[in-house]
């Protein structure tokens, strides 16, 4: 990758928004002009950005005072699963025809993460742009869902980088805003017990934030809030008993294979799980320094939200990947990506495993190994997870 050293930062930036902005449009020019898709439910017919007509016709449905938690199968197949917060904020988009909504919403998606990673380390924009490249499978594969993974994982980024200079307030407000759209958001607040020093300013900040955004729906009348009730409804009967690729996916498939029977599935189990894996994440706040360890650590917690989430979808993994990118970043040289054997061997498992697993490349039975049965897609990400928490407590990525 020594072909990006000599690359100037200007024409770094000008490729990055070529290729990214064609990532960006791809997609979604793809799913506009491809034909209703009718093999989802029997007499239904659904365009190929359903996800993006979930989150469009969910503002409708708040202005109009229905609730959107109810299924609406003649406009599109699945449930609206997010805040009424997340409603509302889509107003921009809703109200834009959807060859031009569609187009601005994956844009946002594909750039806002990797503008935000620019920012994090400017010195070493030639190392972003060699490694964006190396994430481009899973920025699709989210872009071709309508996904608002990329934007949740931009706004935990933004977030990152003025935690890096001290703006507790913007801080705090952009994790918060990533948590009405995604919950798993939330965790983030835990960076901030690396500087326990800052906490009045961070906790009236993440308090005022809590407030304001989850009190937006007001705006369009007090009865807006009982749509809360339909919202933990909807929560509290999620409790599927898929794992999807996630590391309880992963650990039932590996076990499953030599006779071992984890019962990982249950939802008590899980619970367990979870609560041990929140265990070994907040151990590094015993040792870490704000100064060296802090983005290795929010790397960390990035691919710990795919990997401890046990309904993780092949499209959620571009948080992960983005936090795997941040973290071979900081282990990088500025001007390009120079890693340890045991780093390449990771990153050669991620790139035919998790990245390329899915496509195409592998004939059908292959492909299914990879992914459903070996989990080979996961994998690669708990490597990457336990050297990023490992580095958290060390003094500093080497």
């Amino acid at each position: 990758m020594r072909v990006f050293e000599n690359i100037s930062r200007g024409r770094a930036i000008s490729l990055f928004l070529l290729v990214y902005g064609l990532v960006a449009l791809y997609p979604s020019l793809r799913n506009l002009l491809l034909p209703l898709n009718g093999q989802l439910v029997p007499g239904q017919w659904y365009t190929e950005y359903n996800n993006y007509v979930i989150f469009k016709q969910s503002f409708w449905h708040l202005w109009q005072g229905l609730d959107l938690y109810a299924p609406y199968a003649q406009e599109h197949y699945d449930l609206f699963k997010y805040t009424p917060t997340f409603a509302l904020l889509f107003a921009p988009f809703a109200c834009l025809p959807d060859a031009i909504g569609l187009v601005l919403w994956n844009a946002l998606n594909v750039l806002l993460p990797l503008w935000a990673l620019s920012r994090l380390l400017p010195s070493k924009g030639q190392v972003l742009l060699a490694l964006s490249l190396f994430a481009i499978p899973e920025v699709l594969t989210s872009a071709f869902n309508s996904q608002s993974n990329g934007l949740v994982v931009g706004l935990l980024l933004v977030a990152l980088g003025d935690m890096q200079r001290e703006r507790w307030g913007r801080a705090s407000w952009m994790i918060a805003l990533s948590a009405t759209i995604k919950l798993f958001g939330v965790l983030f607040f835990a960076l901030y017990l690396l500087r326990l020093d800052a906490w009045r300013q961070w906790v009236k900040h993440a308090f005022a934030a809590a407030i304001v955004l989850l009190g937006l729906p007001i705006l369009l009348g007090w009865d807006s809030l009982a749509q809360y009730g339909s919202y933990a409804d909807l929560l509290s009967r999620d409790h599927s008993g898929e794992l999807k690729h996630s590391i309880f996916g992963w650990m039932q498939s590996w076990l499953g294979s030599v006779g071992i029977d984890a019962g990982l599935a249950d939802s008590g189990f899980k619970t367990l799980g979870l609560m041990l894996g929140l265990a070994i994440q907040l151990i590094p706040l015993l040792r870490a320094k704000w100064g060296q360890q802090l983005l290795p650590y929010a790397a960390s917690w990035l691919m710990f939200m795919v990997l401890f989430n046990h309904m993780a979808e092949s499209a959620s993994f571009v948080v992960a990947i983005m936090g795997i990118v941040l973290y071979l970043m900081v282990k990088s040289e500025p001007t390009y990506p120079y890693f340890s054997k045991s780093v390449w061997v990771a990153m050669a498992l991620l790139l035919f495993g998790t990245l390329l697993g899915p496509s195409d490349l592998y004939p059908k039975s292959i492909r299914e190994f990879i992914v459903l049965k070996a989990q080979l897609k996961t994998f690669p990400v708990v490597l990457f997870w336990v050297m990023a928490w490992w580095d958290s407590i060390k003094k500093g990525p080497q």
